[in-house]
């Protein structure tokens, strides 16, 4: 069986390429849209030799660039195991799992994915809607060009439904302008190299030591603290989505709808990397000025965003 992997993490047109998908695969043209849709970088799995090459040579036609990869080329990827905690060290960071008694550490120069993302909240996407519609006035009310102001007027307003407003980024890090929103979660995925573990991070539910011995760290400044020390030492491991968000631009375009949507992203950044379908990335490059300024470090010479 194969799996079609995009080259970019981009959302396919399920109108234009649904049909094709449907004749391959025995599907109806909705199930097919469903899929389409559901695909962006992991773009469809699970496919017969011949249907994954007709599918990406029509994919490839249209300007999408796509590999088609047998599934036993791939390497297995782990569950997300959350951690509660981690202690940074002079070669490592070690950590405590949530909600269990077990441990581990992982080596900074181990490192192999590093990946930031934004997960939208239930709570703020059913509420979106009523705080949109409120004082609104009976449609039948009002006369037609007033109606056309209110429908214009609502359109606006439900573009920013559940958008919390940023605290001014001359005050504030990146990280307190994300703690301070209540439409998504903020999730940090850090996995070795092997893959033998992944690891899962969220904002608002971890503590970082960075000295020994220090006071440990809380949200939002905890994963500031985490985040920091993998730039420093791990920054060829980020992912594009990472640099996106440590940007500190808008946010909105980078939120997932759900933790299954970011989980896909993460393994397919995994695969991609693996498979060498990353472009070079300019931003990677040893930075020695900052490693000479830092005696402590006793890591090789860290790549920095």
């Amino acid at each position: 069986m194969f799996t079609l992997l995009l080259h970019q993490d981009i959302l396919v047109d399920p109108r234009v390429h649904a049909d094709l998908v449907a004749k391959h695969l025995g599907l109806s043209r909705l199930e097919a849209k469903m899929l389409v849709r559901r695909g962006r970088g992991i773009f469809l799995e699970d496919l017969p030799e011949e249907a994954a090459r007709a599918i990406a040579a029509h994919l490839m036609e249209a300007g999408i660039r796509v590999e088609t990869v047998s599934q036993s080329e791939l390497p297995p990827t782990p569950n997300p195991q959350r951690i509660s905690r981690a202690d940074r060290g002079s070669k490592g960071f070690s950590f405590c799992i949530a909600r269990s008694d077990e441990t581990g550490t992982v080596d900074w120069e181990r490192v192999g994915f590093v990946s930031l993302g934004l997960v939208a909240r239930a709570e703020a996407r059913q509420e979106a809607i009523p705080r949109a519609l409120q004082s609104l006035p009976a449609m039948h009310k009002i006369s037609s060009q007033d109606r056309s102001i209110l429908r214009e007027n609502l359109i606006r307003r439900m573009g920013h439904a559940g958008s919390a407003p940023e605290i001014s980024s001359r005050t504030s890090s990146v990280f307190q302008r994300l703690d301070a929103r209540r439409d998504f979660g903020v999730v940090l995925d850090v996995l070795p190299e092997d893959l033998s573990r992944w690891l899962r991070v969220v904002l608002d539910e971890f503590g970082y030591i960075p000295t020994e011995g220090s006071v440990q760290l809380g949200p939002p400044w905890g994963l500031e603290s985490f985040v920091e020390d993998l730039r420093l030492r791990c920054a060829a491991s980020l992912t594009d989505l990472s640099v996106d968000i440590l940007k500190g631009e808008d946010f909105s375009p980078l939120i997932f709808s759900g933790l299954e949507e970011l989980n896909r992203y993460t393994r397919w950044s995994i695969l991609r990397r693996r498979l060498g379908l990353e472009p070079e990335i300019p931003w990677a490059e040893p930075d020695l000025a900052s490693h000479e300024s830092d005696p402590g470090n006793c890591n090789p010479p860290s790549k920095q965003v």
